[in-house]
């Protein structure tokens, strides 16, 4: 494994600049076809009349303030998950049962953190951030330690968006 760290520290690194020219490349999109929007002017009306009639609900538009809350609150509640995952792994290794067979197959987690920023966090945000947490449930589905069904409440957890 240590051999291999370079490599996949590289293929890391390739994976997410080829997800960041992605991500570029929908914002460009984005932005051209807000840009677009904005230059029509057809039922501005009925839009001004939506948005007043949203904002009496209480509705408002996210801030970037609210996505970072929301992703701070996200990696608390899977750091809580991730105390839970460890005790699961101190079960006893049991044969796994068929649902957990195909999880074998599944390509390699890697999550959408740079290994820099990495650096800077907490051993449990960083298990958390890079994706360690849903290889450790799969690990215990592998070997046999959780049920489909808790493997399934777990990973839901796990995927709750932030």
């Amino acid at each position: 494994m240590a051999a291999m760290q370079p490599w996949l520290e590289r293929r890391r690194a390739a994976e997410n600049e080829t997800r960041r020219e992605q991500q570029r490349a929908a914002l460009e999109k984005a932005q051209r076809d807000l840009a677009s929007f904005r230059d029509d002017h057809t039922n501005e009306d009925v839009f001004e009349a939506l948005r007043a009639h949203l904002s009496r609900l209480g509705w408002r538009t996210e801030t970037e303030q609210d996505r970072r809350r929301a992703h701070q609150e996200w990696v608390e509640r899977t750091v809580q998950l991730l105390h839970e995952v460890k005790e699961l792994g101190q079960r006893p290794e049991a044969t796994p049962e068929a649902w957990a067979v195909p999880l074998r197959s599944r390509g390699p987690i890697f999550g959408g953190v740079d290994a820099r920023e990495l650096q800077s966090m907490s051993t449990d945000v960083r298990a958390v951030e890079s994706g360690e947490v849903e290889r450790r449930l799969i690990d215990l589905a592998l070997t046999g330690r959780v049920s489909e069904q808790e493997y399934r409440v777990l990973m839901g957890r796990y995927r709750s968006l932030p």
